[in-house]
């Protein structure tokens, strides 16, 4: 069981670290893109 467990967070944690996340500064926002160090206005 142990073992299954770990198996699919090591399956899940890549979608983890490629997750996009929100900002707003001065009313503009911005989608930050860890995978590719990029911010796009959106």
């Amino acid at each position: 069981m142990k073992k299954q467990l770990l198996l699919l967070a090591m399956m899940l944690l890549p979608m983890v670290a490629g997750a996009q996340e929100a900002v707003e500064i001065d009313g503009i926002c911005y989608e930050l893109v860890s995978k590719a160090k990029e911010a796009i206005v959106t």
